[in-house]
């Protein structure tokens, strides 16, 4: 009798949302991949095309290769300007002595 009154609803209630969770997930999964396929339909994209694009935007015979300074450089930001205040085993760096 136990059973009947927890347990029966219990699994009905189980079986029931897994069901109803599923329909959910699967209008949902249609209806994004029905706005992929819009998006796709409207935009004709070709790769080709704007690769050719850039080609002819960008001057590949003539550039200048610029070092950028690394980090722990002096001109570095993470290390050359904040090392004053960085905390080493218990101890500031103003108390090296």
């Amino acid at each position: 009798m136990n059973f009947v009154k927890q347990g029966m609803p219990m699994l009905a209630f189980m079986a029931l949302g897994s069901y109803g969770l599923s329909k959910m997930m699967t209008g949902k999964y249609i209806s994004e991949e029905a706005k992929m396929t819009e998006a796709a339909a409207r935009d004709n994209f070709d790769l080709d095309k704007e690769l050719e694009k850039m080609k002819c935007e960008l001057d590949l015979d003539n550039w200048e290769n610029k070092r950028i300074p690394r980090p722990d450089e002096a001109g570095g930001d993470l290390i050359g300007k904040s090392d004053k205040h960085v905390v080493k085993f218990g101890k500031s760096n103003d108390d090296d002595r």
